[in-house]
């Protein structure tokens, strides 16, 4: 009989331990999956590590219709500003699935179509963040231009033109950014109309400390010395681009840390949140500028 009790207490404790170790296996592969999703391919493990609690509030928050806020910081582009806090949603796991843009615009406000919005990138961002952001920005019925990859060496006067056309331009500084003498041509032109009150820009410091864009110090600094040592012969241009990294940088702007504990998805939606703004803004001056 004593025999018999003790059999029982094992099988017990062992289907405990299956049961654990089963649910285990199930939240690791959620913790893989949604790391990738939101993460990016690389980096999981650490992704999966560094962003436990995050992830654990995005598996908990699916199929609701209101997951919990969370919280991001908007840096200036002052040294030594202080940070203002900025509350958005989560996605829930189909927003991931479901890349339409058939979603309504946020807040219910549909923007005008003919305001244009350019955003200057360097190309290794295409199929990641740029590409999210992209997603996003269509999602709430925004007017998007990004130049395709067939463009790219082409004809700069047509991009140009495109930005002309724009009412604001989102400049995307990464540490390879000043590899790419075709966004600081870009860049160029933007901080020219932005100079003549034509357009409005929203620089974005993505995995680059604002300070290393605005000193032209890391791998960014590296980047731009190479373009220096590379048109030497051109003294003009190489001032026009140090001056519009320069004065576009010190502009307000939203800073992705590489080591943030924040997702890139919440910080996405942050810069929607101010392109909407920015959109309000520029509406109201046309409505009011059309009723004099």
């Amino acid at each position: 009989m004593k025999e018999k009790l003790n059999l029982n207490k094992i099988r017990r404790q062992l289907g405990m331990i299956i049961g654990c170790l089963l649910l285990l296996f199930f939240l690791l592969q959620q913790f893989a999956y949604v790391s990738t999703r939101l993460i990016g391919a690389g980096g999981v493990i650490n992704g999966i590590w560094k962003n436990v609690p995050k992830v654990l509030e995005y598996i908990h928050a699916e199929g609701k219709e209101h997951p919990r806020d969370t919280y991001t910081e908007i840096y200036t582009g002052e040294y030594g500003a202080k940070p203002e806090r900025s509350s958005f949603k989560a996605e829930t796991n189909a927003d991931f699935h479901d890349r339409t843009f058939t979603s309504s615009p946020m807040n219910g406000k549909v923007k005008p179509p003919q305001i244009q919005v350019f955003i200057n990138f360097r190309g290794e961002l295409r199929n990641n963040f740029v590409g999210y952001l992209v997603n996003a920005l269509q999602r709430s019925e925004i007017n998007v231009f990004i130049d395709d990859q067939e463009q790219r060496g082409k004809d700069l006067n047509t991009l140009f033109k495109t930005i002309e056309d724009s009412g604001i331009a989102i400049v995307v500084f990464s540490s390879r950014y000043t590899e790419s003498k075709w966004c600081l041509e870009e860049l160029v032109n933007i901080n020219e109309r932005v100079n003549q009150s034509l357009l409005e820009v929203l620089p974005i410091f993505y995995k680059v400390t604002p300070t290393n864009v605005k000193r032209l110090k890391g791998e960014f600094g590296d980047h731009f010395r190479d373009k220096e040592y590379t048109y030497e012969y051109d003294e003009p241009m190489l001032k026009r681009w140090k001056k519009a990294i320069y004065d576009v940088s010190h502009k307000f702007a939203l800073t992705f840390d590489e080591n943030s504990s924040v997702l890139e998805i919440y910080f996405i939606e942050t810069i929607v949140k101010e392109v909407l703004k920015m959109l309000q803004a520029i509406s109201k001056v046309e409505k009011d500028q059309s009723s004099r």
